[in-house]
């Protein structure tokens, strides 16, 4: 629903099938873990190079109007690759219950085996979890940040994105938080789920006028 809104709204979207996703055999399906956080966010960077390389069908792209948006593991790259604004200047982001700190989240979630498995570490190797997420270089981030959360998500909890939005406002980026109560990991009822995409929208349109 949100690309198709995006391209209502005058977007070019890139749907990136990065390393780790199903579609093309158990060789990428297994080539993330232990290099989660590289590997993934290197396809995303990739994509979006060729894309704006690549003229579109009526014009080319504007690259100085990227935005990104992406929730769950897309939210977790999206919060690396905005820490990435010399490999790609991303004009905002839009982050929906992303993972920001696999080390702090594996004793939360409710699925602990997720980050023990794409993070390659075992229960004790905090530092290996935390090298590999997103929070480890929260000091490179500039690009503007809107937070979308589900209050019960028991996926990725809600204090993942409070320790971003603390750590980025802490650091002076322009961030913002928006709570859906009774919301759990999908964000699906229909008055939150048009919620957000139009404050997507909105958060696109407030950094393309500047």
């Amino acid at each position: 629903i949100n690309a198709e809104y995006g391209l209502l709204s005058g977007y070019a979207c890139v749907l990136v099938n990065y390393r780790g996703s199903v579609g093309f055999g158990e060789d990428m399906l297994m080539a993330l873990p232990g290099k989660c956080g590289t590997v993934d966010v290197a396809d995303c960077i990739r994509a979006a190079q060729h894309a704006l390389e690549t003229r579109g069908t009526t014009r080319a792209l504007d690259a100085s109007r990227v935005h990104y948006l992406g929730g769950s593991h897309g939210g977790f790259l999206g919060a690396h690759l905005v820490a990435c604004g010399d490999q790609l200047p991303l004009r905002s982001a839009v982050l929906r219950n992303p993972v920001i700190n696999i080390a702090t989240m594996v004793g939360s979630t409710d699925i602990p085996d997720w980050c023990l498995f794409e993070a390659g570490a075992e229960w004790h190797e905090f530092q290996k979890m935390f090298a590999c997420s997103p929070i480890a270089h929260v000091d490179k981030v500039k690009t503007p940040v809107l937070l979308q959360v589900g209050t019960v998500d028991h996926r990725v909890p809600p204090k993942q994105s409070f320790e971003f939005f603390y750590a980025l406002r802490e650091r002076g980026v322009e961030t913002d938080l928006k709570l859906y109560k009774g919301e759990r990991h999908a964000i699906l009822k229909p008055c939150m789920e048009a919620d957000t995409t139009l404050n997507t929208l909105l958060w696109f349109e407030k950094f393309n006028q500047r």
